[in-house]
């Protein structure tokens, strides 16, 4: 089907192109109108800003961290945590309690219960009451009253759009008007966004973990938003 759409528009074709196994049909309006209204209105805003969400949320399937994992996982994922798989094993499974043990005392989270209230949540993965509160302050929401609505797909692309914009991520990815195609890679693909997705991931993550994964769903969306 060929989709006439302005090249900045997420419509239901183009997600169902970059995202195949999500709800595209009642995705892509929330993230269309959700972008408009914080001004990702570009093929390269759009494009950066989904490839980000898709990393975060396992291609627009997962609006809450998984943390239900084996204490052989636990070894791997959180090593300064979890030295041994005897260490592990009460937390196995157990994804409260495996909450409690990473994200507790810290970050806001002061009472019993905090780190899995305030868990990895929404397409931007927000974690943390602290997180949550000044999540809630872009968007109008009361996400500390009400964290539910971090994890509910029906808010969380207005939620993941208002934390682009508080971050400054579209003059992030804005940077360098003097883009050369780089031939060795899919085609569209800037010379100067590599080194803009790079600082954004920086600025989502705290580090740079998920970006080879980032690179390559830019890659891919610079082949449905072009421009």
């Amino acid at each position: 089907m060929v989709d006439f759409a302005p090249p900045a528009d997420i419509t239901a074709a183009r997600l169902q192109l970059f995202a195949p196994r999500c709800d595209y049909l009642a995705l892509a309006p929330k993230l269309d109108a959700a972008a408009k209204a914080r001004a990702i209105d570009t093929p390269r805003r759009v494009r950066h800003w989904l490839a980000q969400l898709h990393h975060e949320s396992l291609g627009f399937t997962q609006f809450e961290e998984g943390l239900s994992y084996s204490a052989e996982r636990l070894v791997v994922v959180w090593p300064a945590r979890f030295p041994t798989l005897s260490s592990a094993t009460p937390f196995a499974r157990n994804p409260k309690a495996l909450a409690e043990k990473v994200y507790g005392g810290r970050c806001g989270n002061v009472r019993p219960g905090d780190g899995y209230l305030f868990r990895g949540s929404g397409l931007i993965q927000l974690t943390f009451h602290d997180n949550y509160a000044a999540g809630g302050a872009w968007c109008g929401f009361d996400l500390v009253a009400r964290p539910d609505l971090a994890r509910d797909p029906a808010t969380a692309a207005q939620i993941a759009a208002a934390f682009w914009q508080a971050h400054g991520l579209n003059q992030v990815v804005d940077a360098d008007a003097d883009e050369k195609v780089v031939a060795d890679i899919h085609a569209r693909i800037k010379a100067n966004e590599l080194d803009d997705v790079r600082q954004a991931r920086r600025i989502i993550n705290g580090a740079a973990v998920g970006l080879d994964d980032v690179v390559t769903q830019l890659q891919r969306a610079a082949l449905i938003w072009r421009g």
